[in-house]
């Protein structure tokens, strides 16, 4: 009897450590199923949000372009009846009329992408060029600072541009309206490999940790009304995670806040 309850003992001293090592695996892979797990259902939810917002933007597209065009046709009317395009009231109804045209245009590239996959329809590109897409339309956009090489012009790629400006710069102007301008921001752009690396620099009153931890959600924004719908870093991140990439922001009240954005994009254009 004594033998057998020291083989035993000798036995479990010996198998022991293959079953610790064995319910250490098991506890891992079980931690990594639930990670993924959470993280496939983050990115279902978010997929779910950006299918209403496509949703949102057709029906939008539809219901605005009626008045519109009732704008259009008046502003054009008044700009007959002024005839003189060199007063101040005609250089106003000028102003009406291209934000009205600029309206008009974005909405249907919003009605033409929704339910569009995003890798449809690209075409070859440059990360320069992204950039200076991404900059069209954007106050201030002149006194940006862009650092980067010039290597960033060479070697075309194919890319969903407009998806991909879109994305920059919605983050652009965020940068551009938290800094009051164009100044004193500064663009980092650098290519590694098959992946764009951007980190947008502004000096705006930064964030505190609160505001931090809910940006990104939709239509959450800390401006006033009017000034903006708490859209564009979901965007933003939204379409960072479709390409494979990571979206980060780092801010400190009084200090200003940077973006930083991996963009693993690249898909080389064919000569």
């Amino acid at each position: 009897m004594g033998g057998h309850m020291l083989g035993m003992g000798v036995a479990f001293v010996l198998v022991a450590p293959f079953l610790t090592f064995a319910i250490g695996r098991i506890r891992r892979a079980l931690t990594d199923a639930a990670m993924r797990l959470r993280d496939a259902e983050k990115a279902h939810a978010r997929d779910a949000r950006l299918a209403s917002l496509a949703t949102l933007a057709t029906g939008a597209a539809h219901e605005l372009s009626t008045p519109l065009g009732t704008i259009a046709v008046a502003t054009a009317e008044l700009e007959q009846r002024l005839g003189d395009a060199t007063t101040p009231i005609a250089a106003d109804v000028a102003l009406i009329r291209s934000q009205v045209d600029r309206c008009r245009f974005i909405l249907g590239q919003m009605a033409a992408d929704a339910g569009v996959g995003l890798w449809e329809g690209a075409h070859p590109s440059t990360p320069g060029d992204l950039l200076g897409l991404a900059l069209e339309r954007i106050d201030g956009a002149a006194d940006l600072e862009l650092l980067g090489p010039a290597e960033l012009n060479d070697h075309p790629i194919l890319v969903p541009e407009r998806a991909v400006a879109r994305a920059l710069r919605g983050l652009l102007r965020n940068a551009c309206q938290a800094s009051g301008g164009g100044a004193g921001i500064r663009v980092h752009a650098e290519r590694r490999g098959d992946v764009l690396r951007l980190a947008i620099e502004d000096n705006g009153p930064g964030m505190a940790a609160a505001v931090q931890a809910r940006v990104g959600e939709p239509f959450f924004t800390t401006r006033e009304a009017g000034r903006g719908m708490g859209l564009g870093v979901f965007y933003a991140r939204t379409v960072t995670d479709q390409l494979g990439g990571r979206l980060r922001i780092d801010s400190t009240p009084g200090r200003g806040t940077t973006v930083h954005a991996h963009l693993p994009l690249f898909r080389e254009a064919s000569p």
